[in-house]
């Protein structure tokens, strides 16, 4: 994973080649996050820690497939078509969080004709996205570095 830009004095654009992510720096707004605990920046070694568990653990979390399938995305079976945001924080029990906020990256000409469509490409670099309704083509996860889980999986409804 490498750093390719950093957009704001509180992001950091990184990627591995198969997707791309912003790691937002603790000091870095997030618009309605309820982390009401301590934030800290991760790093790309903690990045890469909560991708691990995200894609060891993703399909066991996504069940029972919730706002997927019938022209909606699988989860687990399109993580690389999605790109993150990251929030770090310390929960009550001292354990490290990262917060991940993913959203469809691979826009083709039928998710178009659909009315999906790509969003601005600055506007994620900078701030929390918050979309609404969309299906499985948004959608939100907690990974735990310290016990290396995932939690709060929680999928955009469909309209």
């Amino acid at each position: 994973m490498e750093v390719i830009e950093k957009p704001t004095d509180g992001t950091i654009l990184i990627s591995n080649g198969k997707y791309r992510g912003i790691i937002f720096k603790e000091n870095a707004p997030c618009f309605l996050c309820s982390f009401e605990r301590i934030r800290f920046t991760p790093s790309i070694e903690d990045i890469s820690a909560a991708e691990k568990i995200l894609r060891s653990e993703i399909k066991k979390e996504n069940n029972p497939m919730l706002n997927q399938g019938g022209g909606c995305p699988i989860l687990h079976k399109n993580l690389g078509n999605y790109r993150r945001q990251y929030f770090g924080y310390i929960n009550e029990a001292g354990e490290q969080i990262i917060y991940i906020n993913l959203s469809w990256d691979r826009y083709t000409i039928i998710d178009r004709l659909k009315g999906y469509e790509e969003p601005d490409d600055v506007n994620w670099k900078r701030q929390r996205e918050m979309t609404l309704d969309g299906c499985s083509y948004y959608w939100e996860i907690k990974a735990n570095l310290t016990t290396k889980e995932l939690f709060d999986l929680n999928i955009n409804g469909s309209a």
